[in-house]
């Protein structure tokens, strides 16, 4: 059971969730009173976390000046410090376009070290940019709201500021299911990176990920009961967040690998190992059954024996449908030939090129089999992440569109064939959106085909 403070850190938090479920628009007594309870919850947790959330507290309350100048005293890493105040000051707060102009280059400024040395400095910038602009300067409006921008902004909005849903990537049909074809990976809610590998998340913002991307109208998420960290788990994260589930909602899992409590890598399942596994995620979703479950391929030369018990599993009513993982053209064959396959799951990007993955992208083309391919903006990162270099060629597309690097790499991806399904992973809200509005990003010929042959030379093609 938590400790004494544990349980009363616990209660304030659940009391500011209550007072904001109560008035989303709190008025000004209800905003004082959510001061009041992150006092009391800074006394008990004085975690960066809590003191961030307090100085958007302190923003609601009495402005963005004295919430500029606490956050300043914190000696935070810059990009969160300036995160969370664009974040809580933009959205709740500054809807004016200089405002929100002014935290957009607030944001870019931390960047450099010196900038992140000199708080006043910082804070001079912004307010020579009119970011300081104070409650009363702030314009109400709904979450949809167009982003200002600033002076010099084409009239067309880039892909980053656009509000785009998810219907515009369109959809495809995983055997019964339609699932729209920009989803949501589920490994980076756990972490700045995959497994053990980063720093667990922040709960909280963990699940408004997953309810925002409900929102943006994301209905196919992939998971796993391997994905988690020291303090996190995916599958957890997905039921509270989502349970009841929406109707629509397709959640995908995969089974094979095996992950101890330590969060070492244990033995990969044996055929009579796999109905623990879809068990596992049963309980950790909340589920009577699973919608999709993929077998990852753990190096076996043959699939016939995990994907028959995986089969034997569907006739049981514990899986709905099947796909395969990680596999070649003849492990394809192999597994069409016991049961329906609809998604195969293999690591594939831009600048990921393989004979054999193009093969399997070919003929997941011509069966009707979704290709859904993982680390497409990681790349060469991995589990680690992006690295946040691009070709130069993917930037130059990406200005030409007013666009991300990652916004391009989506985007490429899903041009690779109307079956191809884009899963990105992200735990940062203003990610998931941009990742969202890949969906609606199209290529020229002419940058396809530069894109293309840079796919198919990778190392020949200089960094931005």
């Amino acid at each position: 059971m938590p400790a004494p403070g544990q349980a009363g850190a616990y209660r304030i938090q659940a009391a500011i969730h209550a007072v904001h479920s109560d008035a989303p628009t709190a008025a000004a007594t209800d905003r004082h009173r959510i001061l009041d309870l992150y006092d009391q919850l800074t006394a008990l947790d004085p975690s960066p976390v809590v003191a961030l959330n307090r100085a958007v507290a302190v923003a609601e309350a009495e402005g963005p000046g004295p919430a500029l100048d606490l956050v300043d005293a914190l000696g935070l890493d810059g990009y969160h410090v300036f995160h969370a105040v664009r974040a809580g000051l933009m959205h709740r707060l500054a809807r004016n376009t200089e405002a929100v102009h002014a935290y957009d280059a607030a944001l870019a400024l931390t960047g450099s070290p010196a900038v992140r040395a000199h708080p006043a400095r910082r804070r001079r910038e912004i307010e020579d940019q009119g970011g300081i602009a104070g409650a009363d300067a702030a314009v109400p409006g709904g979450a949809g709201e167009a982003r200002g921008r600033g002076p010099g902004a084409c009239d067309t909005p880039g892909m980053s500021e656009q509000t785009i849903t998810a219907q515009a990537a369109g959809t495809w049909t995983l055997g019964d299911l339609p699932v729209r074809r920009v989803g949501l990976g589920a490994m980076r809610l756990t972490g700045s990176a995959a497994f053990h590998l980063g720093v667990p998340s922040d709960r909280a913002r963990s699940l408004a990920v997953l309810r925002r991307a409900v929102e943006l109208g994301v209905n196919h998420i992939d998971t796993a009961a391997f994905y988690f960290s020291a303090l996190r788990s995916s599958n957890e994260l997905i039921n509270t967040a989502l349970a009841p589930y929406p109707e629509d909602l397709v959640v995908v899992t995969k089974v094979g690998p095996h992950r101890e409590f330590s969060g070492e890598w244990g033995t990969a399942a044996r055929p009579e190992d796999l109905r623990g596994q879809v068990e596992e995620n049963l309980r950790q979703l909340g589920r009577d059954h699973l919608d999709v479950v993929n077998l990852r391929r753990m190096r076996q030369d043959s699939i016939a024996e995990h994907f028959g018990a995986l089969a034997d599993l569907r006739t049981e009513g514990l899986i709905r449908h099947l796909g395969i993982s990680e596999v070649e053209p003849r492990h394809l064959a192999e597994a069409t030939a016991i049961a329906p396959v609809v998604c195969v799951q293999n690591r594939y990007g831009l600048g990921l090129h393989s004979p054999q993955g193009e093969e399997v992208l070919r003929l997941c083309g011509e069966q009707g089999i979704a290709f859904v391919p993982y680390y497409s903006v990681a790349g060469q990162g991995g589990p680690h992440g992006a690295t946040g270099e691009h070709d130069a060629e993917v930037a130059a597309v990406a200005r030409a569109h007013d666009a991300t690097p990652t916004q391009v790499r989506i985007a490429w991806t899903l041009g690779r064939g109307p079956h191809v399904l884009a899963i990105p992973g992200t735990g940062d809200p203003d990610h998931l959106a941009q990742n969202v509005a890949a969906g609606a990003l199209r290529l020229t010929p002419d940058e396809t085909a530069r894109l293309d042959e840079l796919h198919r030379a990778p190392a020949a093609v200089a960094r931005a």
